[in-house]
């Protein structure tokens, strides 16, 4: 179906337009078939196109839309909203809109090739497909201003514009969930979206190859913008400058449950890049194979995003920060999370440039740096505080295969380093003109605080150099440094209750378990080195008596069946809400341990 052109002087005026109270819906078999009202959208597809002539090539190449001559004829919107109060009564479900061509040189006619919402137009659109759309300017796909549509179920494939290849919105505040972004392309900014001054919310999306081909943001780019992004995949998007999965300006958008793989950058942040104060919350979000010349996972620039929870594995830099780089003040706080198998010349898991993060209760391992800090590299009046983490198979072709400091001032407390190799010299530690401060750690050949090894800094007291006893350092595969090593500690390390409680940043543990636990039931309940707190209630003490015995069993049958959190611990650690064989399996497997 095509917009009518009549009494229109200019055809490619011509566009289709929703009506507030009126539902529109593809997708039927229609007339003559033997059930006209027969509905299946992917079976009886319903398309409305603004390609006038007919003759557009679906051949054309995303980044030659505006300029293929055969498109030359095609509206420059198909559907055009420019005010007027539409709500969200005004409904398009199930079509595929396709050859919008906004390239009018107006400020009208270079904005939404595929639809066009302005001054409070607020459709629902749902189980649409935008394909092949293109803009001048702004929003290939769609176009939003000062508009808050509502897109559920809906795919952005193959569109282009200069700002928002798939989508462009400001000062909106859209919902959209359930929609795919793929393969949509802006010239500067937000390959798959473009947000300006708007807090949308984004849930349950992919946004996969994309790309920003001079400029940042290939999934999304955000300038002042606080969006709410849910249950959300970035995968094999890329950009040019920054943010390959997503780019923030200014921004402080809350990002829970999403994956970032194998996004790339050819600067920085291949993952995702913060600059200009960005300060997003990231919940529960895996970072892996993504890749830029500096942040694989993510760069941070001027900016202190609040990181809980999340994963960065092998990601790569070929500068600094294969897992995460932190520049000019960006005093992020990663609380745990982990970082495993990123690469970089310098810092392969995080890499500070005069920066001061608050690093707890997480892992760095299998992390490497081609010259400096396998694990972590701090320079240039670097001052993270680093409490309650674990540095165990990073290595350096240099110098510091756990930690490098150059004229950095970093704060260790609670830690575990042990088994990371430097190449030259350092393996845990290797520090030139800094002031490195260490208390209560863990760390191998430093003699503990009675036989300190001055290189690794200032004896800050508690500090120990005893074989941790992790529970399964090599994991299955049989190699340490991998995503499968158990860093658990051990019955009877000598890291169980070793630490100092004035140190601890947060309440829980890597687990998610409570942190501050009597676990060498002394009597006094004090934090154990390393990211993990020991608990024999996980070995099966469920009577509480620091050993695995008869009355544990006792507990065990009396509360077969049930709901009991107090001794639901398999899966480990949150247990699966009933008391069954899984909890039996961990009794037996540590039965008769204890003092």
């Amino acid at each position: 179906y095509l917009p009518d052109t009549t009494g229109f002087a200019n055809a490619r005026d011509a566009a289709f337009a929703l009506v507030n109270g009126v539902t529109v819906r593809g997708g039927y078999a229609g007339y003559g078939a033997v059930d006209p009202d027969e509905r299946d959208i992917g079976l009886y597809e319903t398309i409305l196109s603004g390609d006038l002539l007919g003759n557009d090539d679906p051949a054309t190449p995303v980044e030659e839309l505006l300029s293929d001559p055969n498109r030359a004829d095609n509206c420059y919107h198909v559907f055009y909203h420019p005010g007027g109060g539409l709500d969200p009564s005004a409904v398009l479900d199930g079509f595929t809109i396709i050859g919008g061509n906004a390239n009018g040189g107006l400020s009208y006619s270079d904005y939404g090739g595929g639809m066009y919402n302005r001054a409070d137009s607020n459709p629902t659109v749902s189980n649409c497909t935008f394909s092949g759309h293109s803009a001048a300017m702004k929003g290939g796909g769609m176009f939003n201003v000062v508009s808050s549509p509502v897109v559920t179920g809906c795919t952005f494939i193959g569109n282009s514009a200069n700002h928002g290849g798939g989508m462009y919105a400001s000062s909106s505040n859209m919902t959209v969930t359930n929609c795919v972004f793929s393969t949509n392309l802006s010239i500067l900014a937000g390959g798959g979206m473009h947000n300006m001054e708007s807090n949308s919310t984004v849930s349950n999306c992919s946004f996969i190859g994309n790309s920003a081909k001079y400029g940042f943001g290939g999934g999304i780019f955000n300038n002042s913008s606080n969006l709410t992004v849910s249950g959300c995949t970035f995968s094999d998007n890329s950009s040019n400058e920054g943010g390959g999965g997503m780019c923030n300006w200014s921004s402080s958008p809350t990002v829970t449950d999403c994956t970032f793989n194998g996004n790339s950058a050819n600067w920085e942040g291949g993952g995702m890049n913060n600059s200009y104060s960005s300060s997003p919350t990231m919940t529960n979000c895996s970072f892996s194979d993504n890749s830029a010349s500096s942040g694989g996972g993510m760069y941070n620039d001027s900016s202190s995003p609040a990181i809980m929870g999340c994963h960065f594995v092998d990601n790569s830099a070929l500068g600094d920060g294969g897992g995460m780089y932190n520049y000019s003040s960006s005093n992020a706080t990663a609380s745990s999370c982990t970082f495993s198998g990123n690469s970089a010349h310098r810092g392969g898991g995080m890499f500070n440039h005069s920066s001061g993060p608050n690093v707890v209760d997480c892992i760095f391992t299998g992390n490497s740096a081609y010259m400096y800090g396998g694990g972590m590299g701090n320079s240039y009046s670097s001052n993270p505080t680093i409490a309650g983490c674990a540095f165990t198979g990073n290595s350096a072709g240099s110098l510091g295969g756990g930690m490098d400091n150059f004229t950095s001032s970093p704060t260790i407390t609670n830690c575990i380093l042990w088994g990371n190799i430097a190449s030259s010299n350092g393996n845990e530690i290797f520090n030139e003109s800094s002031t490195t401060v260490v208390s209560y750690c863990d760390i191998k050949d430093s003699g503990g605080s009675a036989g300190w090894d001055a290189s690794l800094g200032t004896d800050g007291g508690g500090n120990i150099d005893v074989d941790p006893m992790f529970v399964d350092p090599n994991g299955v595969d049989g190699v340490i440094g991998t995503v499968d090593d158990d860093l658990r500690l051990g019955a009877g390390s000598a890291c169980i209750d070793a630490g100092d409680n004035g140190a601890v940043m947060e309440a829980t543990d890597l687990d998610g378990l409570g942190r501050i636990v009597d676990g060498d039931c002394s009597g006094t309940a004090t934090v154990d080195m390393g990211a993990y707190e020991f608990d024999w209630l996980y070995l099966g003490d469920f009577a509480g008596g620091c050993d695995v015995v008869l009355s544990d069993f006792g507990v065990l049958a009396e509360s077969w069946g049930a709901d009991d959190a107090g001794i639901d611990i398999w899966p480990y650690p949150a247990g699966d809400g009933v008391i069954d064989l899984g909890e039996f399996a961990v009794l037996a497997e540590h039965w008769l341990e204890g003092f």
